[in-house]
């Protein structure tokens, strides 16, 4: 089993989206939906700091 000592940063969700404020996420899936012209599943998506934007489209 992983030893998780770190959990304790990411249980708050605001705390969660303030350690990756990249949009790296955001630009990858929205380039994904547009080269597959299709929706994309983002499982396990949190806060939705990710699928939110990228449902709402260009």
């Amino acid at each position: 089993m992983i030893d998780h000592n770190n959990l304790e940063e990411f249980a708050d969700p605001l705390n969660y989206d303030i350690e990756d404020r990249s949009d790296t996420g955001i630009a990858f899936y929205t380039a994904l939906a547009q080269e597959t012209g299709g929706p994309v599943l983002e499982i396990a998506c949190g806060t939705g700091r990710i699928s939110i934007p990228i449902d709402e489209g260009p």
